[in-house]
């Protein structure tokens, strides 16, 4: 099954994206999403496989667009702030919140 890369990039993100890069085999194609528009990145989602990302807002983009979604958690609480639908996945590192 061929795979193609498509990463969504923040100003603070650079960095690490530049680290991810330099793991990624030559032959898999990559395609690097920086300051677009939130329309064009969420056409593009709807038409992906798979969206894995952290707790944020293209996160939530992901699911709304209806990209099946796997989202990691760390330091906010997935039970208040995950995307919602079937098709999204919750990982995360914190203990479920009591109620």
């Amino acid at each position: 099954m061929p795979i193609t890369l498509l990463l969504t990039l923040g100003p603070a993100d650079q960095t690490a994206v530049e680290a991810f890069l330099r793991l990624i085999p030559a032959q898999i194609p990559v395609y690097v999403f920086a300051n677009e528009p939130l329309r064009i990145l969420a056409s593009t989602l709807n038409q992906c496989d798979l969206f894995i990302g952290n707790d944020s807002g293209i996160t939530h983009l992901a699911a709304a667009a209806q990209c099946p979604t796997v989202a990691f958690f760390v330091a906010s609480e997935p039970s208040i702030w995950s995307p919602l639908g079937e098709h999204v996945r919750v990982i995360s590192l914190k203990p479920p919140a009591k109620r």
